[in-house]
C-alpha cells in the first residue's frame, strides 16, 4: 500500500505471513516475517501525531522473544524497531527496559527498545507510543536490522493528522513488490526487467539504484522460465532482502540463456562472456549497453515517483550473475559505485592486458576491450569501483568445465597463464593481479562454505555496500 495516501489509521491487527489483515485497515502494509503464527500487535482508534497512544504486544512462539535482566529478575522481552525519514523526529516511547538505541543508516532514521512481556498465557507486554512526526513502521525482529529476520512488521503513516510532510505525494509505482516493465526497443532494451521499491525509501535523498542480473542456472528456451526465475530473485531471495536492508530499489533485466536447441548455444547473456559480446545485431546485440539502457530507463521512472537516484548503481551478484557483474563493472566503470561478487569461479576479470608473458583479451582480463566495444579500458575509472570479491574455501564449481563460459582455447590460456586449480591457485593469483594493478578490491574467503550464499556472507556483503553509499 502506498503510505502517502494514508490519512489515518484505524484498528489494526497484524499477523505474520499466512495471517488475515482486516481489509477494511488503511494505513497499514504487511513486511515479509519467518514466523507464520502466534505474533500480533494492536492498537486502537487514530494514531495522531503528538499523542499518547498504548500497543499492546502478544507473542506465542518462544524464539521471538528475547531474554534480558530488569535489575536482579530475567525477564521476556521483545525487540521493537521504530523506523522513520526525518532523524529529528524520533518517536517517544517508554516502559522500556533501557534507554532507547538511536542510529541512522540509508534506510532511514531508527529507533530500537525493549519491551517487557508478561502474562502466562502467551507472552503479553504493552508500550506506549507518542508519534512526533511520521512514522515510517515498527518492527519486531530477533536480529539484524531490516533483514530476512524481521518476523513481524506493521508499516503507518501519521503525517496527514500531524501537518505537512514533505512525502506526501501522490506516488504510482507500488511499493513492497516487484513488478514488470515490458520490453522497449525503443528506449533501448529489448528485455523486459523487474523493478522492486522497499517500502521505505527515501524520497527526501538520493538513493543508489541496486542492479543484479538474472541467473537461470542451465539454458533454456523457453523464455518464461528465466522470467519466473528473475521474478523470483527479485521478489523471494536474498537479494529482495538485501535491497529493503539497504532501502534502495532493486533492478533485475530478464536475459536469455539460449538452450542446448538454440542455435546461440555457446552463447550465455547471464554471464555476459565474450560470444554475448560480439554480437551487434538483433535483439541479443550489446547486452551489457541494454543493461544501461534498462538502468536509465528505470530512473527516470523512479525520479516521475519521487525517488532519486544517483548517477551511479550498486551492483551485486552470485555465480553467473556475479562474474556478470565483476565484467560489467570493467566495461563501464563510471557508471558503478560499488559492486560485490560471490561465487566467480576464483577468476574475476584482470585489469590488466599481460600477466606471465601472455596476452590477456576479454574476459580473461583487458588487452582487446577496446577493438570488440569501441571504448578503451578505463583503469582509473575502474580504480574508482569499490570491488568485494569473495568464493567459498569448498567451492567445486569451475567454470573452465563449462562450454558456454570459456573455449577450450580460453580454458587452456587460463590453465596457463593463471593456474590450473580454481582453488588456490587462479583465485590467489587474482588477488595478486588486483594487487598489481592498484585496483582497490577486498578479497574474501570463506571456511565452511561453497557455492552458496549464508547468512554471514550476506551480512558481510550488505555492510559493504551500506559503507559505500554513506
Amino acid at each position: 500500500m502506498n503510505l502517502a495516501r494514508v490519512s489515518v489509521v484505524s484498528l489494526c491487527i497484524l499477523v505474520l505471513l499466512g495471517a488475515v489483515i482486516l481489509a477494511d485497515t488503511p494505513g497499514a502494509s504487511v513486511l515479509p516475517g519467518n514466523v507464520s503464527e502466534g505474533i500480533s500487535l494492536s492498537w486502537v482508534g487514530p494514531l495522531a501525531v503528538g499523542e499518547e497512544k498504548k500497543v499492546t504486544i502478544r507473542v506465542s512462539d518462544e524464539a521471538c522473544t528475547l531474554l534480558k535482566w530488569v535489575g536482579d529478575v530475567r525477564v521476556r522481552t521483545v525487540r521493537f524497531i521504530v523506523q522513520q525519514s526525518d532523524p529529528s523526529a524520533t518517536q517517544t516511547i517508554v516502559a522500556t527496559t533501557e534507554p532507547p538505541k538511536t542510529w541512522n543508516v540509508d534506510a532511514g532514521f531508527f529507533e530500537q527498545i525493549y519491551v517487557v512481556l508478561s502474562g502466562d498465557d502467551g507472552w503479553v507486554g504493552a508500550t506506549t507510543l507518542v508519534p512526533t512526526a511520521s512514522m515510517s513502521r515498527i518492527l519486531i525482529c530477533r536480529e539484524g536490522l531490516v533483514s530476512d529476520n524481521i518476523l513481524y512488521g506493521l508499516s503507518v503513516d501519521t503525517a496527514s493528522l500531524g501537518g505537512a510532510d514533505p512525502l506526501s505525494v501522490e506516488l504510482d509505482l507500488p511499493r513492497g513488490q516487484v513488478f514488470l516493465v515490458e520490453a522497449d526497443a525503443d528506449e533501448g532494451f529489448n528485455f523486459p526487467y523487474y523493478l522492486f521499491i522497499p517500502n521505505f525509501v527515501s524520497t527526501e535523498d538520493p538513493v543508489h539504484l541496486l542492479v543484479e542480473t538474472n541467473n537461470t542456472g542451465t539454458p533454456r528456451d523457453d523464455f518464461e522460465i528465466h522470467l519466473l526465475a528473475a521474478k523470483t530473485l527479485a521478489g523471494r531471495s536474498y537479494l529482495n532482502s538485501l535491497a529493503r536492508r539497504l532501502g534502495t530499489p532493486l533492478l533485475v533485466p530478464i536475459f536469455p540463456r539460449p538452450g542446448s536447441l538454440s542455435a546461440l548455444e555457446e552463447i550465455d547473456p547471464q554471464s555476459l562472456e565474450r560470444d554475448i559480446l560480439l554480437v551487434n545485431d538483433g535483439e541479443l546485440a550489446r547486452i551489457d549497453l541494454q543493461l544501461v539502457a534498462m538502468i536509465e530507463h528505470a530512473r527516470r521512472k523512479l525520479q516521475q515517483d519521487g525517488v532519486i537516484t544517483h548517477d551511479t548503481i550498486l551492483m551485486n551478484g552470485f555465480s553467473a550473475s556475479g562474474v556478470f557483474a565483476n565484467r560489467f563493472a570493467a566495461l563501464h566503470p563510471a557508471k558503478v559505485r560499488a559492486v560485490a561478487a560471490g561465487g566467480v569461479c576464483g577468476l574475476p576479470i584482470l585489469p590488466v592486458a599481460v600477466w606471465n608473458g601472455y596476452d590477456l583479451p576479454y574476459p580473461i582480463g583487458i588487452s582487446d576491450i577496446d577493438e570488440i566495444t569501441g571504448v578503451p579500458f578505463d583503469i582509473d575509472a575502474y580504480r574508482q569501483v569499490q570491488q568485494y570479491i569473495y568464493m567459498g574455501a569448498q567451492d567445486r564449481t569451475d567454470a573452465l568445465l563449462f562450454p558456454d563460459a570459456w573455449t577450450q582455447s580460453e580454458a587452456q590460456l587460463i590453465r596457463d597463464a593463471i593456474g590450473e586449480r580454481m582453488l588456490p591457485d587462479r583465485w590467489e593469483t587474482s588477488q595478486s593481479v588486483y594487487r598489481a594493478a592498484e585496483v582497490p578490491a577486498a578479497f574474501a574467503t570463506y571456511s565452511g562454505a561453497g557455492h552458496s550464499i549464508t547468512n554471514p556472507i550476506l551480512d558481510d556483503v550488505v555492510e559493504f555496500l551500506r559503507a559505500q553509499v554513506h
